[in-house]
């Protein structure tokens, strides 16, 4: 469960607000995966690559948590 407690309104508006998240995040993880995919097509190395974009605007928690993981070829979940 998260730290913080957020009242966001009446009923289903939590779950309105995870579908929200998910959504977000789910763009984000395409996005990095796309990117990882042109980037190594162009003959940049996929290390360097995500150390660059990881220090500038494109970093994100999914990018920090997944991005090792994608270039490992590691596709089952975090929990597997």
């Amino acid at each position: 469960m998260g730290k913080k407690i957020f009242h966001v309104g009446g009923t289903g508006d939590g779950m309105m607000l995870k579908l929200v998240s998910n959504l977000m995040a789910f763009v984000n993880l395409e996005g990095l995966c796309e990117g990882i995919v042109l980037g190594m097509k162009a003959g940049l190395n996929p290390h360097k690559m995500l150390e660059a974009l990881g220090a500038g605007t494109s970093n994100s928690a999914i990018m920090e948590i997944l991005a090792d993981r994608i270039l490992q070829r590691r596709f089952k979940p975090p929990s597997a």
